[in-house]
């Protein structure tokens, strides 16, 4: 996966702000570990991500959904994104979400796209949290070192 916005070198925020950012990273992952459950589709992500609190990871969502092309959902939303958020911590933000999206349109296991979306908060946040196994319905990630 490419990093969509990462190469403008807009990402230069405080450790404090990338944590913060370990909950969009789980945000995605309930909803990739629900695309993948055989009692859902991709389809069945729609209500989940119309709830999740998020306009735009929702917005990611309702284009994969509604059947847009991959290349479409990175242009649309990585217009939308630097027409909407300041550089620093918003704009990474949305790139993990365009990421994102764009695993679970892959159907991409959520280990994987974890992994991806953590690595792309660089290794200090990487060092401050664990990954924890949610008894065969996926992983999370949680801070145990916030300082």
């Amino acid at each position: 996966m490419l990093k969509t916005l990462n190469n403008r070198g807009m990402f230069d925020c405080p450790l404090s702000e990338k944590l913060s950012l370990v909950e969009t990273v789980n945000q995605i992952l309930t909803l990739s570990n629900l695309a993948r459950d055989p009692d859902h589709t991709l389809l069945g992500i729609e209500g989940p991500a119309r709830q999740c609190g998020d306009a735009f990871l929702e917005k990611g969502i309702m284009l994969v959904v509604d059947g847009a092309d991959p290349n479409l959902v990175r242009k649309i939303m990585a217009e939308y994104a630097y027409s909407s958020f300041k550089p620093g911590v918003e704009l990474q933000r949305a790139d993990i979400i365009i990421e994102g999206v764009l695993a679970i349109q892959a159907g991409d296991n959520p280990m994987i796209i974890g992994e991806i979306l953590m690595s792309m908060l660089g290794q200090d946040v990487i060092n401050r949290v664990t990954c924890v196994e949610l008894d065969n319905r996926g992983i999370r990630y949680e801070v145990i070192d916030a300082s």
